[in-house]
């Protein structure tokens, strides 16, 4: 069993994490306002697009010079508490709206190469779309099983290391058909790891504000990582448990 195990795991590391890439973006090109707009990513791609650190956003500011794209629909929304959020509910925790945008009574977002907008929801404008490559697997099984099922789509479980990924991550999973998802992280060698990857917990998450709560010393059966959906963060979980789980 560990040496099955111990082959999946090294096939992680050589599928790797990225979960963004140009290829993910889909300019749709009509003219929607922002709730249809999502509604049409989310029944055609995955959701709205979000944009979840600098480096993203300068790679989008590039896709939008080179393709002439016009000021367009984003993901980014303002609750009924005007808490800037993403499609799919999470907190923003990176956003380049400045004062000035913030203090506008409008509550939604667009992207231009001028940079981020807040606009009036009901206008009519083309958007922006994600495509995810997360596979969302609506079966219960046990976290060795979910890893062996994920080999077999030539995918590994999902690493969740940047804000980036667990934003679309959550976008992907409103399906889920259980609460808490099996990610590809493990308790291993007295530390939590991303399975394979050289960093430990506290160097990977710690940095996006997340798994601070993973115990150092957990229960000898709760050695596996989960995704939260309700708490949008990392738990510890039996490995025996049969969940749903997300493949990458």
């Amino acid at each position: 069993m560990w040496t099955s195990l111990f082959l999946l795991l090294v096939l992680s590391d050589l599928l790797g994490e990225a979960l963004y890439t140009e290829k993910e973006h889909v300019y749709v090109n009509v003219r929607k306002t922002w709730l249809d707009a999502q509604k049409y990513c989310r029944e055609h791609h995955t959701d709205l697009l979000s944009i979840n650190s600098k480096y993203e956003d300068g790679n989008l500011s590039l896709s939008w010079t080179n393709k002439s794209l016009p000021e367009s629909w984003i993901g980014l929304h303002l609750d009924d508490s005007d808490s800037l959020r993403w499609s799919g509910g999470k907190i923003m925790s990176y956003t380049q709206l400045t004062n000035d945008e913030k203090m506008k009574a409008v509550k939604c977002g667009t992207k231009s190469t001028q940079g981020w907008h807040l606009k009036n929801c009901s206008i009519k404008a083309t958007f922006n779309c994600f495509q995810t490559k997360v596979v969302l697997v609506k079966e219960n099984k046990t976290w060795e099983k979910a890893m062996e099922h994920c080999h077999q789509l030539g995918k590994t479980l999902v690493n969740l290391q940047t804000e980036g990924s667990v934003v679309k991550t959550l976008q992907s999973s409103r399906e889920a058909q259980t609460n808490h998802l099996w990610i590809n992280l493990r308790y291993l060698s007295n530390n939590w790891l991303w399975v394979m990857q050289r960093g430990h917990l506290e160097r990977k998450i710690f940095a996006a504000g997340r798994g601070k709560t993973m115990p150092q010393c957990p229960a000898w059966n709760d050695h596996c990582g989960v995704l939260s959906l309700e708490e949008h963060d990392f738990k510890s979980w039996d490995c025996a448990k049969k969940l749903n789980f997300l493949c990458n």
